[in-house]
Formats: C-alpha cells, structure tokens, sequence
C-alpha cells in the first residue's frame, strides 16, 4: 500500500509541475498582449487581463 502511495504522490508532483509550467506559459502570454495593446483587440485585452489577474491570485 505504501508503495502505492508514493506512486500517487510522484503522479500528482508531476501534475503539479505541469500546471505550474502552463500557468507561467500563460500568465508571459498574457503580459504579451498586454504589453502590444494596438495589435488585439478590448476583448483580447480584457480576457488577459483577467486571466493575469486569476493566475496571479492563483499563485499569491
């Protein structure tokens, strides 16, 4: 049973360094667009702004 547990654990670190790469993936795309506001469009620039802001709660 122990060893299944250290399974599970080392499954879920990997999962959480994943979502930790796709969440600092999005959060540098994010500050792209925000950054270059004439290329995209308010809704562009709104929906990054949240996500930003969520990403950024996320990791606080």
């Amino acid at each position: 049973m122990e060893e299944l547990y250290k399974h599970f654990d080392e499954e879920f670190n990997k999962l959480d360094d994943r979502f930790a790469q796709i969440n600092f993936e999005t959060l540098k795309a994010c500050e792209l667009i925000l950054e270059n506001p004439n290329r995209y469009s308010d809704r562009t620039l709104a929906f990054a702004s949240e996500t930003k802001s969520q990403i950024t709660q996320l990791l606080n």
